[in-house]
């Protein structure tokens, strides 16, 4: 059996992710998602005391429920 060698799967690596660059598909996927990442980034600048806070109750909760035994 031929193993390959790293830098095989690396460089193959490079040519998939260089062709979904290509794809409208991506690249339109990649718009929407920096698109939603700026709308949080401002709504965490102007709430960041709600967020932070928001944040702790979401955690402590998932903590609650994941740490209960039954």
């Amino acid at each position: 059996m031929n193993k390959n060698k790293p830098t095989d799967s690396a460089d193959d690596l490079k040519k998939v992710l260089e062709n979904l660059d290509e794809q409208e598909d991506v690249v339109l996927m990649k718009k929407k998602a920096k698109e939603v990442a700026d709308v949080a980034t401002e709504f965490i600048k102007e709430y960041p005391l709600q967020t932070v806070i928001s944040a702790a109750v979401v955690g402590l909760a998932i903590g609650y429920f994941i740490g209960r035994k039954k």
